[in-house]
């Protein structure tokens, strides 16, 4: 079994991957492709008409690196009877 390294801005994810040279395949698109295009379209409507495809990626990838950043700090939050409720 082979791992593969993604780098994801400052997060390294590790891959399980059976074979390394097998090639992507048209059903494994459309099986990420909606979760992926539905992001995508967000950041190209937030950013404004005419924003080139690599800024949107960029801003994709620099909102998918603090989305991990705010994960980690929720983890960090007081749990149990230590929590503060807020109303």
């Amino acid at each position: 079994m082979t791992f593969s390294r993604a780098l994801l801005g400052t997060n390294t994810i590790y891959l399980r991957r059976e074979n390394p040279m097998k090639p992507v395949t048209l059903e494994e698109y459309k099986e990420v492709g909606p979760e992926f295009f539905e992001k995508y379209w967000y950041v190209s409507k937030e950013l404004g008409e005419g924003t080139k495809s690599e800024d949107i990626l960029k801003v994709m990838e620099s909102l998918a690196g603090l989305v991990m950043k705010k994960r980690a700090d929720d983890k960090d939050a007081p749990m149990g009877f230590n929590k503060t409720v807020v109303e």
